[in-house]
């Protein structure tokens, strides 16, 4: 899981970016330390209780890490609905998919 993290930082395009993508993803550790299992709404719905528990520094960028996280990470999906919808699955965060481990496995060969 920490590997996938740091693959994803690096991913990004710009330091702004990265900053809020592992800012992000160290408010998603937070939450689910303090047993919060998913989130699932609009960006606002999620970015917002995140910003306001103290979880995640309120940043220009939080609004767009959802939407590239969606790209790249079975961590966050989303519905096609009007608004968008995104999940952001925190069980994940204790038993990633297989897909992910094997991602990494081969990597490492």
């Amino acid at each position: 899981i920490f590997q996938h993290f740091l693959d994803l930082v690096a991913m990004s395009g710009s330091s702004a970016m990265a900053k809020a993508i592992e800012e992000f993803l160290r408010g998603l550790l937070r939450a689910a330390s303090r047993g919060k299992k998913h989130f699932e709404g609009s960006t606002e719905d999620i970015i917002v209780p995140l910003e306001q528990e103290g979880l995640i520094r309120p940043d220009s960028y939080n609004r767009r890490v959802l939407s590239w996280l969606v790209r790249r990470t079975p961590l966050v999906s989303r519905k096609t609905t009007t608004p968008v919808t995104y999940i952001v699955r925190l069980d994940w965060l204790s038993s990633p998919p297989q897909e992910c481990l094997e991602h990494h496995c081969l990597r490492r060969v």
